[in-house]
C-alpha cells in the first residue's frame, strides 16, 4: 500500500487534522492545475441539477460506470475496492461486536448493495441475515448463501415480514432525501424486536450539505430515529470524509 492511496483509518486526536489536510491538498492541486477547474465546476453544477430531478440513484448506471466501486466512494482507484472493503471491516466489526451483549438470531442488512457485509455478519453472530436493497440490479449480483438471503424491497419495505435483533446500515441514508429518511426510520424501527439494535454508518460533517450524496451532521442523523436511543460512538476517515458510527437500542 503506497502513500498515494487514500487512507481509511479511525479518527483520534492525533489524526483528526488529516481530514482538513486532505481537503487543503485537493484545493492546492486545483490551484497548481487550473485546467482542471472548469471540469470540476461543470461536474458540480451537473450533479446539482441531477439531484433536483432524481430522488434516488440508478445503481445499474453507476455500476456500469464504476464497477464494484459504485458502492464505495468513487474517488478511490478502481483497483482499491478490496482494500477499502477490508479496511472498513477492520474498523467496523470490532466496534459492532463490542456493542452486542446478548444473542443475535436475525439481522437485516439494509441497503446491502452487492452483499459486502452480509455473509460476514451471518458468520460473526452465527445467525440468519437478510440483505435487502431497492436496486434489483445490485441484488441480482448477490448470491444466496448459508444463512444469508437477499431480495429486492420497495421504499415502504412491504416485502419484509420478519422482525430483527439487529439492523445494519452502512453508507445508505445520505443518498435518500430527508422526508424519505424519516419515513424509512419509522419503518425500520418497527422492524426491530423489543430490544432490537441499530448499527449505522454514514458520512457526517459540521453542517448539512445537499448533494446527490448528502453530508449530514451527527445530530441530524440521530434525530431521524426518535424511537431508537441512537448514540455516536466512533469515527473514521475515508479519503477526506468524516464517517461516523452510530449504535443504539430500540426505546420501549
Amino acid at each position: 500500500m503506497t502513500d498515494e492511496i487514500p487512507k481509511i483509518e479511525i479518527i483520534d486526536k492525533k489524526n483528526f487534522s488529516k481530514i482538513k489536510n486532505r481537503k487543503i491538498t485537493r484545493y492546492l492541486n486545483l490551484l497548481l492545475h487550473p485546467s482542471q477547474l472548469p471540469n470540476k465546476i461543470f461536474n458540480k453544477l451537473y450533479n446539482r441539477d441531477k439531484m433536483r430531478v432524481k430522488s434516488s440513484f440508478d445503481y445499474k448506471e453507476l455500476y456500469l460506470q464504476h464497477g464494484r466501486n459504485a458502492v464505495i466512494d468513487h474517488r478511490h482507484p478502481h483497483d482499491q475496492f478490496e482494500y477499502v472493503t477490508k479496511k472498513q471491516k477492520e474498523i467496523l466489526y470490532p466496534i459492532l461486536k463490542s456493542q452486542i451483549n446478548g444473542p443475535i438470531t436475525k439481522i437485516l442488512d439494509f441497503g446491502c448493495g452487492i452483499g459486502r457485509f452480509s455473509r460476514d455478519l451471518a458468520e460473526m453472530f452465527d445467525c440468519n441475515v437478510t440483505g435487502v436493497d431497492t436496486s434489483k440490479y445490485l441484488i441480482d449480483l448477490c448470491n444466496n448463501e448459508k444463512n444469508v438471503n437477499y431480495f429486492v424491497v420497495d421504499e415502504k419495505l412491504n416485502q419484509i415480514k420478519d422482525k430483527f435483533d439487529l439492523i445494519f446500515i452502512c453508507n445508505v441514508i445520505n443518498g435518500i432525501p430527508d422526508q424519505k429518511v424519516f419515513q424509512l426510520a419509522e419503518i425500520l424501527s418497527s422492524q426491530l424486536n423489543k430490544s432490537g439494535k441499530l448499527f449505522l454508518v454514514e458520512v457526517t460533517g459540521k453542517k448539512n450539505v445537499e448533494n446527490i450524496w448528502r453530508t449530514r451532521t451527527v445530530n441530524k442523523i440521530i434525530d431521524f430515529f426518535p424511537k431508537i436511543d441512537l448514540r455516536h460512538i466512533s469515527q473514521y476517515i475515508d479519503i477526506d470524509n468524516e464517517v461516523s458510527i452510530f449504535f443504539g437500542q430500540k426505546i420501549n
